[in-house]
């Protein structure tokens, strides 16, 4: 089969879209945030040279640049990781055909080239190299290119390489990833520069039109497009279908967590999360909303303690619960009948999965540390306490929601503009256990409304056992409810 003849298909798979028929101004607001993403990188482009003139004088706009492009690529691999698409979702269809898997895998690593992730670092890249002076002419500005498109091209295929990783066990993902991610945390912890150097001294070299850094850039895109199909081939040959596919979404294998079943059922929601396109849309979205916001309520002009500040504070523990822990029973929608069967009792069932709003409310405040001191001392505070009132009250509550959502979700849909399960009894119950603090935060001394939701949060957590015991037993009454809802009955 030609390379046009799979691009033609590829083409004729994204027009005939149900979700694209079914969601029209769904596609239409996607297509309107794209060309709005694009603006707004070619705008923050062309305004970096100014800003860095402005804020850092005498400082060189592409120096700057070069020395934290590396940080940037990593950043973009990991978005892309939780937001782009899977290479293996594209090839299942066409593993009966009398076709090498090399080449199905190769068309597929030049296709998923053109991707959003792509297009907006070079937006915002080219108008901040049509201002700058190149050290080594219009030599270094090619070879700084063709560097610069080789990063993009090394941030792709590893995404693409980890997410099949993943899809073949969690033990080398979790050693590649953490191992990866201790390193950089370490080197700007501890402020080593290594990082940085290592970006200016690569980028700097090529815009210099350097011969050796070009090699290694070469040389890096190389590895990592042969480590990627590589990875890719082993994957699609363990699968042996889309059967086998979609029976490892459920059980993976290569995370021995030892014999306790509700360790097992918490490391069966990080694999939902990791290996389903729109759990994973949803975390990373909230993920990056997050110190968005901060960055914004940092910026703002207003001094005083206003909601951002107070909202900011409460949800950096929280969010990704509460996004992920309102529909924890749907997500399992499509084999929920046989972890009722099979798998564990009511009661196992409902505490790991409070285990896992635990995890996700760690997991979203302690990164966000740095940025909540850095916004103000009082929000560090206000997180203090909003995560012991998570922990005691928000968690149990958004349980609760879950056990009146009848609706079986889509796990391959997008989570952009989708509203698919969501209901306005669960706004209104997730409204009652988030608004409160907020208003006693407005309305009292800052001491008296850190004492009195810092209480009543540490009074839910005494309490935990036994509205533990609560939900276990509404969600053993409501258990088959929640199934025939789920098969649509």
């Amino acid at each position: 089969m030609p390379f046009r003849t799979w691009l033609a298909h590829r083409w004729k798979r994204a027009l005939r879209s149900v979700s694209l028929a079914r969601n029209a101004l769904r596609s239409i607001l996607t297509v309107f945030m794209g060309l709005y993403g694009t603006l707004a990188f070619l705008g923050a482009g062309w305004a970096f040279p100014f800003v860095v003139r402005e804020l850092v004088p005498g400082s060189s706009p592409l120096g700057l640049l070069n020395a934290y492009l590396l940080i940037g690529l990593l950043v973009l691999t990991a978005l892309r990781f939780f937001l782009q698409g899977a290479s293996g979702e594209a090839l299942r269809p066409y593993l009966h055909l009398p076709i090498a898997r090399s080449r199905l895998v190769g068309y597929q690593m030049v296709a998923s080239l053109a991707s959003w992730f792509n297009i907006l670092p070079l937006c915002a890249l080219v108008p901040v190299a049509l201002q700058v002076e190149w050290p080594g002419g219009a030599v270094g500005a090619l070879c700084w290119w063709i560097g610069v498109l080789g990063a993009l091209a090394v941030s792709h295929y590893a995404a693409l390489g980890l997410r099949a990783m993943l899809g073949r066990g969690m033990t080398r993902f979790l050693a590649v990833t953490g191992g990866l991610g201790a390193l950089v945390g370490a080197d700007i912890a501890l402020g080593l520069g290594l990082s940085t150097g290592a970006s200016g001294a690569l980028f700097g070299g090529l815009a210099a039109g350097g011969v050796g850094p070009l090699a290694v850039v070469v040389g890096a895109v190389g590895a990592a497009a042969a480590l990627t199909v590589r990875v890719v081939r082993r994957t699609l040959w363990a699968d042996r279908g889309a059967g086998a596919a979609s029976r490892g979404r459920l059980t993976g294998a290569g995370l021995d967590l030892g014999d306790s079943l509700t360790a097992r059922l918490v490391a069966l929601d990080l694999r939902l999360i990791l290996r389903n396109r729109r759990p994973r849309q949803l975390m990373g979205y909230q993920a990056v909303a997050l110190p968005l916001l901060g960055v914004l309520v940092a910026i703002s002009p207003e001094r005083g303690l206003t909601v951002a500040h107070i909202m900011l504070g409460l949800f950096a523990s929280s969010l990704l619960a509460i996004g992920y822990g309102q529909f924890i029973f749907a997500w399992d929608g499509g084999h929920f009948d046989g972890l009722l069967a099979r798998v564990a009792p009511p009661d196992t069932l409902l505490r790991a999965r409070l285990f896992t709003l635990c995890g996700l409310g760690a997991v979203s405040y302690l990164p966000m540390l740095p940025v909540l001191a850095w916004v103000d001392l009082r929000v560090l505070w206000i997180s203090a306490v909003g995560l012991i009132y998570n922990l005691g009250v928000t968690v149990g509550f958004t349980l609760l929601t879950s056990l009146w959502n009848r609706k079986a979700f889509d796990l391959n849909e997008q989570a952009f503009f989708n509203y698919q399960g969501f209901s306005s009894s669960q706004f209104l119950l997730v409204f009652l256990f988030t608004v409160p603090p907020i208003v006693v935060f407005l309305a009292l001394p800052f001491g008296w409304a850190l004492g009195i939701v810092g209480g009543v949060g540490a009074l839910g957590i005494a309490l935990m056992p036994w509205w533990m015991r609560a939900l276990a037993g509404g969600f053993a009454r409501r258990r088959h409810t929640l199934a025939a809802g789920y098969r649509s009955e």
